[in-house]
């Protein structure tokens, strides 16, 4: 009796001893692994440092995306100093990050400009063409080209230039004649830079009513228009009939019509060719 219990404490002592053991081993080896996975992060936290110290030395110290020149072509009538500035505007746009690379740095170019039109109206868009290998910038400037003047008439005049897509991009002085468009407005309404002067569809039929008319040899000071709901348009001459002209139609066979009547157009009061189509006179 006292053999087995014996027995049985020595059997359950060596079941201790291997559970005490087990656990020491488990624990060592994740103590271990714990030890790598550590050593592991420093060396790859280490290789990414040295990674990151490299990329920025190449980056900032050797120049090798620094632009030596920065080339503007295309503007005639707006300086090279205004379109640097514009577009240091548009690059940096409170980018303290920007900053940091530099103006002349390539990597910060974009490959083209959004709205930049809104810092300066008369620039249409810049084109950017960048060279690593010639570290060189160009930018091609593309301006906005007068069409004519818009006048608002009221209790006080304020005139505007317009391209030929109809689109306001400077003030202006009033003016007359056929040198360049000119249009009185007195529908009491307001116009701003970057605004279209009328609708796309409207711009076009008065485009083509100045193509009429020039193509007629009317001696015309300006086109006025009273009430842009009427949609209509008069057109004041120098010495000869007021002629008036509808946006909502191509303005085209008015021009066979003054051709018809010839030299006796001199002696008219008025043409209208406000009805499509046709073409009624005093």
């Amino acid at each position: 009796m006292g053999r087995e219990v014996f027995l049985k404490s020595m059997f359950n002592h060596k079941k201790k001893v291997e559970k005490n053991l087990s656990a020491y081993m488990h624990e060592h080896n994740r103590g271990k692994k714990a030890r790598r996975i550590l050593r592991n992060c420093v060396f790859i936290f280490l290789g990414i440092g040295f990674l990151a110290n490299g990329i920025a030395y190449f980056v900032f110290r050797t120049g090798f995306f620094r632009a030596k020149d920065i080339v503007i072509t295309g503007n005639k009538d707006i300086s090279s100093q205004d379109v640097l500035s514009a577009v240091r505007a548009q690059i940096f746009n409170g980018s303290y990050f920007k900053y940091i690379f530099g103006f002349n740095n390539l990597l910060i170019w974009p490959e083209k400009f959004e709205n930049i039109n809104k810092l300066v109206p008369r620039i249409k868009s810049i084109e950017i063409e960048k060279s690593y290998f010639n570290k060189k910038i160009v930018l091609k400037v593309v301006e906005r080209q007068g069409y004519g003047v818009w006048c608002l008439e009221g209790v006080e005049e304020k005139c505007f230039s317009f391209d030929e897509e109809g689109i306001i991009f400077s003030r202006s002085m009033p003016s007359e004649g056929s040198l360049i468009h000119n249009v009185r407005d007195y529908s009491e309404r307001q116009l701003y830079l970057l605004l279209p002067v009328l609708s796309v569809d409207k711009f076009k039929y008065l485009k083509e009513i100045f193509e009429v008319i020039e193509a007629a040899g009317l001696n015309y000071k300006f086109l006025e228009i009273q009430n842009l709901k009427l949609e209509e348009v008069k057109v004041i001459n120098s010495g000869g009939p007021v002629v008036y002209f509808s946006l909502r139609f191509s303005p085209d066979f008015a021009l066979a019509a003054m051709k018809a009547i010839g030299v006796s157009i001199g002696k008219l009061e008025y043409i209208d060719f406000r009805v499509e189509n046709k073409v009624y006179y005093k």
